[in-house]
């Protein structure tokens, strides 16, 4: 008798202590000296692919915050919808693409300090006739699976039946599908869909509508409370000494849509 409860205490008190661990996630990026960083890469000018670079916004940043601290990056482009699992299955380090923090996430996964402020808007055709959001009852509204424009559609009472939503991958079979017909507008945030425009102002248009503003943050796990800090104290220098601001222009120029993040920047710090 006495040998079992002996063994139950072992058994008790080494599950107890196994569950106490914290992973230290940080200590083995050091050790293999590179992050694998989750990105969506057909998300211009945040994260997206050239020829065979990851190029954008985040790739920028991220370049920057990882050289400082010393290991090299990886960048995994991942299906969007699944990000968040493939974050906490370990697959990925972090999330860093143009990521939203929304209470939903925020039960599952951990963010680093938002380093951007901005928000979503509806892109149309240029000729539509659609001007607000109320425009949109009854029209069917292309939307990205697992993003924070499909949070909107979901939530906003203007989107309920009977319009009608249909989910793509990414934003690019969105576009398409405009242009195709097949849908009337989008709900992208704005510094995609500026981007967007900048390039193709002849096909689409923004439609000015408040549809609340957002913070994009990298996306971290919970437990890995030594990474989190390391990004924290680098984005946080980075917005200090104006390499954040100077990555921003480098991708959008000096438009109103800098001048905009200047002015949200200083309310983000």
């Amino acid at each position: 008798m006495k040998i079992l409860i002996f063994l139950f205490a072992i058994l008790f008190f080494s599950c107890k202590s196994e569950s106490n661990v914290v992973y230290n996630s940080w200590n083995e990026i050091k050790k293999r000296g590179k992050i694998i960083i989750g990105i969506d890469e057909f998300f211009p000018p945040m994260t997206f692919k050239e020829g065979e670079k990851f190029e954008g916004i985040d790739v920028d940043l991220a370049n920057e915050t990882f050289s400082r601290l010393g290991v090299k990056t990886e960048f995994v482009p991942v299906v969007w919808k699944d990000i968040i699992h493939k974050l906490t299955n370990r697959e990925i380090d972090i999330i860093w693409s143009g990521l939203s923090i929304t209470e939903e996430r925020k039960k599952v996964i951990d963010f680093s300090i938002p380093y951007i402020q901005t928000r979503q808007v509806i892109v149309v055709p240029f000729e539509s006739d659609i001007n607000a959001k109320e425009d949109l009852k009854g029209k069917i509204v292309g939307v990205q699976k697992g993003t924070s424009s499909e949070r909107i559609l979901i939530e906003d009472n203007i989107f309920k039946s009977p319009t009608r939503i249909l989910f793509y991958k990414d934003v690019n079979a969105e576009l398409k599908a405009i242009e195709e017909g097949k849908i009337s507008a989008i709900i992208i945030d704005e510094i995609g869909a500026k981007y967007f425009l900048s390039k193709y102002h002849k096909k689409f248009k923004v439609i000015q509508t408040d549809l609340g503003v957002e913070l994009f943050a990298v996306g971290i796990r919970k437990e890995d409370k030594k990474l989190k800090e390391k990004v924290d104290t680098t984005l946080t220098k980075l917005m200090k000494n104006g390499t954040e601001a100077r990555i921003f222009k480098k991708w959008i120029g000096e438009t109103q849509l800098f001048s905009d993040y200047l002015k949200r920047l200083k309310e983000v710090r």
